[in-house]
């Protein structure tokens, strides 16, 4: 933690105006970590949080509203007209922390930066200096210093229990959300070192905290992967470091799938190791007794420690959920920790516990670490992907796909371009679109399903529009807004624009395969669908609108009903097998020995391209399931096969599940959780397909021909899932 020298002046005259009130502070961003922030301030009584800011000024109305804080604005500007605050947190995305943090301490407002503190360490130490001739103070928010672990062995450090400590060894396995799902539009993709300031700051900061700045680095890169956009990303990091006073390595790997965190330090008289993920500390110290002895004194602590290190992991999850005592866990009392410091030196005139120097030395850390994989990537960039350009004018029979960026949709336009038809896509993001979306004859419409103007931009004279696009949420209503209202803004599109066809991807789900027998598309949607999951029943509700608007006003729809679709880009840990508590470990939906209706992606993709000429089809539905149809338990052999990991299926009683899902609806029940539907039987009971799925009327009217080999569908839908993605 930072012990550099303060000016006293600018540290006095605060600690003076902040005497007798509270700190009142603004919140200058409202992304997914200000709430982290927010709640961590309120655990301290001496500050106030009086004002927040976003440049989306509606974004800031929700969350003042949401959180009891009175003053919302959209600008740094109106925010010091209009508050005054004596501090403010910058929570804004990194690439804008420099010019917000700027107008701030230019405004005489001392700043808690989110961590990375700039992009480069120039940008750090120019801000340094602003902070100075302005005569406030300039932190960084270096939470994992203040992790319960970390902070527990500083203690044992200081108090000599291990000696001067030489080296240190930190270990980041970890899973990497964006990464695994294609999310490719958030900042740390944008460059190869942007990973690391996003990700680096926590493991670093402990080393730079124990050990000193980093003198020189040996680093290397691997994991290499070509993301959309002719943009470059690393997986896998490794340094070998110098230090003020000692040596450190550090590996940091994401989208791996065993998480492990841990640090281990060793000193000149014994040694510290713990488990960041999973709170394990264990100390080993010189001992009077022979090594052999010693050895076996050891293993006994080490072995109390874990068991009361489980203990607290227990108690510390289980008894804040059930309000029973304050939040906890670690990421938390991290948070809470860094917080609360910064804001107690302000008050008493101390040094910053984080300062705009020691954040500066992360960042020069992180440079050292990145900088060949720059280098790599500047002398061998990714081979560009066909540039796609945006839509202007319509194209003879052109092909409008809605949700082209889902699973489906990929293959979708895939067959769609083979069949020589011209694409336009309705797409957030169109400049990280995957290669495979990208082509000469693909158009682009830049927006969403939620916007009325995108959308009719992108059906406005299309021959026919797919609309494959989903949602979800928490609450139904969050389903009915994606999925219900998105399909009624799409159809009415089409009607507007006189589409000649309109295809809507819906699911099987939309049956109820409890009571066994055949479903058929004469089989009706499931009578009781509003006793059925969010989605299942948002999926109802859209068709009862697409057929009633068919009847009333002619519009030219046709449902196409998927059922567990697999396959390239998918995820090999489907839902429809089972749940997954891990990705190795599947609970089955029963016993696992029921036939599941497996289809291939390609298969649904090509299902729709015949479905775009074929006459006299309006008001029709098509129900799409493959003819090589596996067990749960034949499914998880395959992928245990081809995968070489030690894959597990556990039948699980129906009864069992609904067993524990009603527990954890009654645990929400008691702790007023919002969103806490009730367990639903009549899903369950669906998700074990007791009833066969009839897929004749494809085969007969769309000439549809899935595949019917099983070796096939195993390559197609099993393996192509788990292979990695080619760059």
């Amino acid at each position: 933690m930072n012990m550099s020298l303060i000016d006293p002046t600018v540290a006095t005259r605060t600690a003076q105006a902040l005497t007798g009130r509270p700190t009142r502070v603004a919140l200058v961003g409202t992304g997914y970590i200000a709430e982290s922030h927010l709640m961590a301030l309120r655990a301290h009584a001496e500050v106030e949080v009086t004002a927040v800011c976003d440049v989306d000024g509606a974004k800031a109305g929700a969350f003042g509203m949401k959180h009891g804080i009175a003053t919302a604005v959209g600008s740094v500007r109106e925010l010091l007209d209009a508050a005054r605050p004596d501090a403010a947190h910058v929570l804004v995305p990194p690439p804008f922390h420099e010019y917000v943090a700027s107008e701030l301490l230019s405004g005489g407002v001392h700043v808690l930066l989110e961590k990375p503190m700039v992009l480069e360490s120039a940008q750090g130490k120019r801000l340094v200096g602003h902070a100075a001739i302005s005569g406030v103070r300039l932190g960084v928010n270096h939470n994992y210093t203040f992790h319960p672990l970390f902070v527990r062995m500083l203690a044992d450090i200081r108090a000599g229990r291990i000696g001067r400590p030489q080296h240190a060894v930190v270990f980041n396995n970890n899973p990497l959300r964006q990464l695994a799902a294609g999310d490719f539009g958030h900042w740390m993709f944008a460059a190869p070192q942007n990973i690391i300031l996003e990700q680096g700051p926590h493991p670093i900061s402990q080393i730079t905290t124990l050990l000193g700045s980093v003198i020189s680095a040996s680093p290397a890169a691997s994991g290499r992967r070509d993301l959309p956009g002719g943009r470059v990303f690393f997986d896998t990091w490794q340094a070998s470091m110098q230090c003020e006073r000692g040596t450190a390595q550090l590996f940091i790997a994401f989208n791996r799938e065993f998480p492990e965190s841990w640090m281990h330090v060793v000193g000149e008289d014994g040694s510290i190791r713990i488990d960041l993920g999973h709170g394990g500390y264990a100390i080993h110290e010189k001992t009077r007794w022979p090594d052999f002895y010693e050895s076996t004194l050891t293993a006994r602590r080490d072995a109390k420690a874990w068991h009361a290190a489980s203990r607290e992991a227990f108690y510390g999850y289980v008894l804040p959920l059930l309000k029973i005592q304050p939040r906890r866990d670690p990421f938390f009392i991290g948070m809470k920790g860094c917080v609360g410091a910064f804001h107690r030196a302000l008050r008493d005139g101390s040094a910053l516990p984080v300062s705009g120097e020691d954040g500066v030395a992360v960042l020069e850390a992180c440079e050292k670490l990145t900088g060949p994989a720059i280098e790599e990537a500047r002398r061998n960039p990714p081979a560009a992907a066909p540039a796609i350009v945006e839509f202007i004018e319509p194209r003879a029979g052109e092909v409008a796909v809605i949700g082209a960026t889902g699973f489906i949709g990929g293959h979708v336009v895939q067959k769609l371009l083979k069949a020589g038809k011209p694409v336009r896509l309705l797409v957030r993001k169109p400049n990280v679109l995957p290669a495979h979306l990208c082509n000469p004859r693909v158009r682009f419409v830049k927006g969403s399903i939620d916007d009325d103007a995108a959308v009719n931009a992108c059906v406005r004279g299309a021959d026919t529009v797919i609309h494959l696009a989903s949602g979800g949420g928490d609450a139904y209503a969050d389903f009915e807004r994606t999925i219900v209202k998105g399909t009624e803004r799409v159809a009415k599109a089409c009607l507007q624009f006189k589409t000649r066809r309109l295809l809507y991807t819906s699911t099987v789900a939309v049956y109820y395969f409890g009571d066994g027998g055949a479903v058929t598309e004469e089989t009706p949607p499931d009578r009781k669908y509003e006793q059925r999951s969010h989605y299942a029943r948002a999926k109802v509700e859209s068709e009862k609108l697409l057929l009633q608007l068919f009847r009333e006003r002619q519009l030219p729809v046709v449902l196409l009903r998927p059922a567990v679709v697999v396959g390239e880009r998918g995820r090999p840990a489907h839902t429809g097998v089972g749940q997954w508590p891990k990705d190795t470990i599947c609970a089955g939906w029963g016993a696992g020995v029921t036939p599941i209706p497996f289809v291939l992606a390609e298969d649904v993709a090509d299902a729709l391209v015949l479905a775009i000429d074929k006459l006299q089809i309006e008001g029709t539905s098509f129900n799409l399931a493959g003819d090589v149809r596996l067990t749960a338990r034949e499914y998880i052999s395959e992928m245990q096969k081809l995968s070489g990991r030690p894959m597990k299926f556990h039948p699980t009683p129906l009864s069992l599940t609904q067993a524990s899902d009603l527990f954890k609806w009654f645990i929400k029940l008691l702790i007023r959780k919002p969103s806490n539907p009730f367990p639903s039987w009549r899903d369950l009971k669906t998700r074990a397909f007791f009833a066969n799925l009839d897929c004749s009327r494809a085969k007969r009217v769309l000439g549809w021909a899935p595949v019917a080999d099983r070796a096939r569908f195993v390559d197609r839908g099993i393996r192509a899932a788990i292979e990695p993605p080619k760059s």
